[in-house]
């Protein structure tokens, strides 16, 4: 099925041209819930947060709402909320409402899947989910559901508010929860003051081991984080003047770390940059992703206009996307902008498809991005590289008098690249939408 198509025109560069490798709670497994994933989600203040496509083709997204959305009730708080869409058709075949019973709302983090079709939302909650209490909220809190109905199987909640909190899955199930956190943490002393942390937890939501990142005086922080084919973990984010075995001449750090499938640190790498008078940029990490033979991509945004790794700026702001190989060594770095004094641009989501291709999204309102102009206030822009870092395209989405916020990417297969969207009118009411390309 493919969805909408809002297009502007494209930049394109080297030989290839058009984008991509190729092709509980209420239910209705039979038909459409007179919804399917081309359509919109809620009517305003309602905000997806994850997208993900599991290995059978279905699609989930995951976020926020005061909208009913044809789950469970809410209250005037947000709640956090998961939405199926089955593979072939993509209509929707349930959606369930973590709804907080004490009224207070939550908010979703990420969504994903393994390849038992079990669903697992990381969130926040201000009180309770599903009538698990968090205790001198706001907590986090980790659900798994049933994929078949949207079931809560069981939830886990955590006390303590762990900034820029994700998960990944290894190939066997396990879930591997980052963040950032300060003082000692399931039994382990702080190195800096506020690590990173790798928590491992079972596929039944006991807690495994635990493994902390940082530097003596400093913050690390992770932003992202993916596991390759042969269960490594990569975490990338910021960090100060050193990390593990690496150091720096300044205090601003781009990090790229990787553990293996024990939790051992294998190496870390740092990156900053400096623009023409000086200054030190901040490179901010937004997406990771990992391919068949353990390169690894990550993808950000930087604070000012400078070049990186010696690409040549791209304007007020560049959309970096970097390569490293599975021992470390940086293969190249690509850089995307607007016109010179153009508003910023900011990076959202990266993924991979089965060819090797790369696929990252973001947001722009600058008039023309990678010579692409613009179509609404902000729009959303979409960007293919080959293996090799050669640009295929760049496409804008939008509508007139519109924002679109985007908000991740998952390769869809014959179906194309998919990401969410929250999309707001000048009467600031928001809602969602999944478009693909």
């Amino acid at each position: 099925m493919a969805l909408p198509f809002l297009s502007g025109n494209s930049s394109e560069s080297g030989n290839n041209s058009g984008g991509g490798d190729g092709g509980g709670g209420s239910s209705g497994p039979e038909e459409c819930l007179n919804q399917t994933a081309a359509d919109p989600i809620g009517t305003d203040d309602t905000d997806p947060e994850s997208i993900f496509k599991d290995h059978s083709g279905n699609i989930y997204l995951a976020g926020q709402s005061t909208n009913d959305l044809g789950g469970n009730s809410v209250n005037s708080y947000k709640n956090a909320f998961v939405i199926k869409y089955r593979s072939g058709d993509l209509c929707k075949e349930w959606i369930t409402v973590l709804d907080d019973p004490s009224g207070n709302g939550g908010s979703v983090n990420n969504v994903l899947a393994d390849l038992n079709g079990n669903i697992y939302v990381l969130g926040l909650s201000f009180g309770a989910v599903k009538g698990v209490s968090c205790s001198g909220y706001p907590c986090t809190f980790l659900s798994k559901l049933n994929s078949s109905n949207g079931s809560v199987l069981w939830t886990k909640m955590f006390p303590e508010i762990f900034s820029k909190s994700k998960i990944a899955l290894d190939p066997s199930g396990n879930i591997y929860w980052v963040g950032s956190i300060g003082g000692t943490f399931n039994g382990q002393p702080a190195s800096g003051l506020n690590d990173a942390f790798i928590q491992k937890i079972e596929p039944n939501g006991d807690l495994s081991s635990v493994v902390r990142l940082g530097n003596a005086g400093t913050a690390t922080i992770p932003y992202a984080v993916a596991i390759d084919s042969d269960g490594n973990i990569i975490l990338a984010g910021q960090a100060g003047y050193a990390l593990g075995e690496e150091t720096s001449s300044v205090s601003n750090n781009m990090y790229v770390a990787k553990f293996d499938s024990s939790l051992a640190l294998q190496w870390v790498r740092l990156s900053n940059f400096t623009n023409y008078f000086g200054q030190v940029g901040t490179l901010n990490v937004r997406g990771a992703t990992t391919d068949a033979s353990g390169n690894i991509y990550v993808l950000g945004d930087s604070s000012i206009d400078g070049s990186i790794d010696g690409q040549t700026s791209q304007g007020d702001g560049n959309i970096f996307t970097m390569k490293y190989n599975s021992s470390g060594t940086k293969q190249w770095t690509r850089l995307l902008g607007g016109l010179p004094g153009t508003p910023y641009a900011a990076s959202e989501g990266i993924t991979m498809g089965p060819s090797g291709n790369i696929y990252i999204v973001g947001r722009t309102s600058a008039y023309s991005f990678d010579s692409v102009l613009k179509i609404g206030n902000a729009d959303v822009f979409a960007t293919i590289y080959q293996p090799n870092g050669t640009k295929v395209s760049t496409n804008r989405f939008g509508t007139s008098g519109t924002t679109y916020f985007p908000i991740g990417v998952t390769y869809g297969g014959s179906g194309g690249v998919y990401f969410g969207t929250v999309i707001s009118n000048a009467s600031y009411d928001s809602k969602g939408q999944i478009l693909s390309f």
